[in-house]
């Protein structure tokens, strides 16, 4: 492929967040964050009403202390494009 002439990139998504560990068992660091797409994981998440059952999460996990916090739903990326660029997370990327 060749360009023919440039376009114009999107505007990138990111967010402000702080490490909370909402979503995750144990508390978050409270460190200050600023995350990208390239930085969120979406989990699909685990279905029943027992112990073990989990809700789908776009989640981050802290560079300062390793917990997960999972973004509230109106944090989420919103379009299309970004959504595909979210890496899927098995169960084990929630443990440290």
């Amino acid at each position: 492929m060749k360009i023919l002439k440039e376009g114009t990139k999107p505007e990138e998504w990111k967010l402000e967040i702080k490490c909370t560990g909402f979503g995750n068992s144990g508390g978050g660091c409270d460190a200050l964050l600023e995350i990208g797409i390239s930085d969120l994981v979406y989990y699909a998440g685990v279905s029943g009403d027992s112990w073990g059952s989990r809700d789908s999460a776009y989640s981050i996990k802290c560079i300062s202390c390793g917990t997960c916090t999972d973004l509230k739903s109106e944090e989420t990326p919103k379009k299309r494009l970004e959504y595909s660029l979210v890496r899927k997370a098995p169960a084990a990327w929630y443990h440290r």
